[in-house]
């Protein structure tokens, strides 16, 4: 259920973020509550060292390719046509609460599946917008290879 309630400070929303299907690959991210689903993208394109060059989703319902109507929150500009809502939405307008899970799908040739487990809802004091707390495991290279394997060839 979406909230307007503006009226108090925003919180942080602590997550943990894993990559699916590669054990031991997460990062904790904070993301202020007056912040939106595109700053989390947007987080979340330097916490696992991706080009931001692609369209992506987030289903807050914790199902990958959740087919209800307007479940997923998109690229803005590019989510219309899908059915989708933008992700220039405020974190605590979307009424997540701690232990939930909201999924997010990055690129949708190669999908790079994330599961993002909202662990904590902490008071704000004096927390930056967005944070990387912790980093875990190496994230692979975003296409499976790198400009180094390149070489002469790059």
């Amino acid at each position: 259920m979406l909230s307007t309630d503006t009226s108090t400070e925003p919180e942080v929303y602590i997550f943990r973020a894993a990559l699916v299907g590669l054990r031991g690959v997460s990062r904790k991210l904070a993301v202020r509550g007056d912040r939106t689903l595109e700053d989390l993208h947007g987080l979340l394109q330097i916490a696992f060292d991706w080009d931001d060059d692609h369209l992506y989703v987030f289903w807050p319902s914790g199902k990958f390719w959740d087919r209800e109507p307007g479940a997923g929150f998109g690229r803005p500009g590019f989510c219309r046509d899908s059915g989708d809502r933008s992700a220039r939405i405020r974190l605590d307008w979307l009424g997540l609460e701690a232990g939930q899970t909201v999924v997010y799908l990055f690129d949708f040739g190669d999908e790079s599946r994330v599961r993002l487990k909202l662990v904590d809802i902490r008071e704000m004091g004096g927390a930056p917008a967005t944070a990387i707390l912790e980093s875990r495991g190496d994230a692979p290279p975003q296409y499976g290879w790198d400009e180094e394997d390149l070489g002469d060839a790059a």
